[in-house]
């Protein structure tokens, strides 16, 4: 029913609507009425109600979706102005969209009659995944360091887990979240997430029976925390405690009673370094006049014992020996010093001894009967030697005074001998072979050998001063036999000597 505002000046207007619905060209009569006495006029106006255009979605493939798929919707052609209407209240306009939601979809647009047209909904199903069962070869929570096999079920394809891993079977070594999916079905298949916790045991502890930072030559001992198995310590040793004497780390592994390994953090283990304690006078004490030393011990240190038991820093010595001094530090460790030498030193007077041993000829050998620092021999003729037992080779018999100087810290001293030299052995003499001298008394001896001519053989008797005091030829041609007596001799050593016209031979012979 239309319904008229009457003009200024009519008293009403009414129009009559022959069609209810008008949805096409329609012809109205309308008529007015005017003032009083009334008057009326009819008239028809012609009204044209233009009906909205149909539009519709076509959907370009099924309207049930897998997760992370879309579909594809357009609208009908000939409209403009899309606006569609999304699950959840959001919009967008376009002739073709891609559903990515599950929900209706509805969409408006304005035709070709300028009248605004909207679609029947579409509904946007989600499609489902198939489940994929995921078995495991052990427990899901196991010690730091194992791992677990997961594996999916079969009669997928393309299997690909969370942590990227491909294949129908993970290793899985550390903690977290895991799930696979694969191809295969409407949506292919995903699994429920598979939780995997990994058993991390709190570190051992170690406790040092005492100061880890120990004295040279001490022991430390670490002890693990009870409560485990399997103790094995860093350098292979086995057991709850461990001995240590040697600086490093050490560090233990054992096995908690989840049956994992528990590991200790390092404990490092010092030793202070090896001190000496110093002494005064160190080294090589001589002492001559008799008089007790001082020996003092190094400052800083406490708790001194001496060699010879004795305590306190210093020592009264009184007597020849060895001497050292132990102490300890401030870390209490004990060092020990090096040996000092005291000796007490008596003037010596020098002596010797010497024996002749013709090896080569006139050879003497001399030991010095006391020992000393220093040995100087003085054999005469500017021949010296500084070897404390030397042996020296005289020209020819003779007595040589021979002179021994001997040094020490407290001085010198010297002894002069004579040395009797004389040639003690029988050598062939060039026309005599088999010489061979027996002395048959105190005064008297037997000359014997071969002559191998008439040479004559001339025999002599010194002193040892050298003065001739007997001398007589003997002529013998082969073998011989002579005696030569000698009774106004003193008694006495002698020299004798035999002699041809080439050679001579000397020797000692006693009256």
């Amino acid at each position: 029913m239309y319904s008229w505002t009457p003009a200024t000046g009519l008293s009403s207007a009414s129009i009559a609507n022959p069609t209810a619905n008008p949805t096409s060209t329609t012809v109205y009569t309308v008529s007015v009425h005017r003032g009083t006495p009334a008057c009326s006029a009819t008239s028809q106006v012609t009204v044209t109600v233009n009906n909205p255009l149909p539009i519709s979605i076509s959907p370009a493939g099924p309207l049930t979706i897998c997760p992370g798929e879309s579909a594809a919707l357009t609208a009908s052609s000939g409209f403009t102005n899309y606006s569609w209407s999304l699950p959840g209240g959001g919009n967008a306009s376009g002739a073709n969209i891609s559903a990515t939601l599950i929900g209706s979809y509805t969409v408006t647009a304005l035709g070709t009659n300028n009248c605004p047209a909207t679609s029947s909904a579409v509904q946007i199903q989600a499609g489902n995944s198939a489940p994929i069962a995921v078995t495991a070869d052990g427990p899901l929570s196991f010690c730091n360091g194992q791992d677990v096999l997961l594996t999916a079920q079969a009669g997928f394809n393309n299997y690909t887990w969370s942590n990227g891993a491909v294949g129908q079977s993970a290793t899985i070594s550390e903690a977290g979240t895991y799930f696979v999916t694969a191809e295969g079905g409407a949506c292919g298949g995903i699994s429920d997430n598979i939780v995997v916790s990994i058993n991390n045991p709190a570190p051992l502890t170690v406790s040092p029976s005492g100061n880890v930072s120990a004295c040279a030559g001490e022991t430390v001992t670490l002890s693990a925390q009870a409560g485990f198995t399997n103790y094995t310590w860093s350098n292979n040793q086995i057991g709850q405690d461990l001995e240590v004497q040697n600086a490093g780390f050490y560090s233990v592994s054992a096995t908690n009673t989840d049956g994992c390994i528990a590991t200790s953090a390092n404990v490092n283990v010092t030793y202070l370094p090896v001190f000496t304690v110093g002494i005064t006078p160190n080294g090589v004490i001589d002492i001559c006049d008799d008089l007790p030393v001082t020996l003092t011990a190094q400052a800083g240190f406490s708790n001194y014992e001496w060699s010879n038991s004795s305590q306190g820093a210093t020592l009264v010595v009184s007597s020849s020996g060895l001497y050292s001094v132990s102490a300890d530090n401030a870390q209490g460790c004990s060092g020990a010093s090096n040996p000092v030498i005291v000796n007490f030193i008596d003037n010596q007077s020098a002596s010797f001894t010497y024996e002749q041993n013709d090896i080569p000829i006139y050879n003497v050998q001399f030991t010095s009967t006391e020992v000393a620092d220093e040995y100087l021999w003085d054999f005469g003729q500017g021949n010296t030697s500084t070897e404390e037992s030397p042996s020296y080779a005289f020209p020819f018999d003779g007595v040589y005074p021979v002179t021994l100087t001997i040094t020490n810290t407290c001085g010198s001293n010297s002894v002069t001998i004579n040395v009797e030299v004389i040639k003690t052995s029988i050598n062939d003499l060039s026309s005599f072979d088999n010489l061979i001298v027996n002395q048959l008394s105190s005064n008297s001896f037997l000359i014997s050998g071969n002559a191998n001519s008439n040479e004559s053989l001339e025999i002599s008797i010194i002193n040892i001063s050298g003065q001739e005091l007997y001398s007589t030829k003997l002529n013998a041609n082969g073998k011989f036999s002579e005696v030569v007596n000698l009774p106004s001799l003193a008694q006495g050593v002698y020299i004798l000597r035999l002699n041809d016209s080439k050679s001579s031979v000397v020797r000692k012979w006693v009256r």
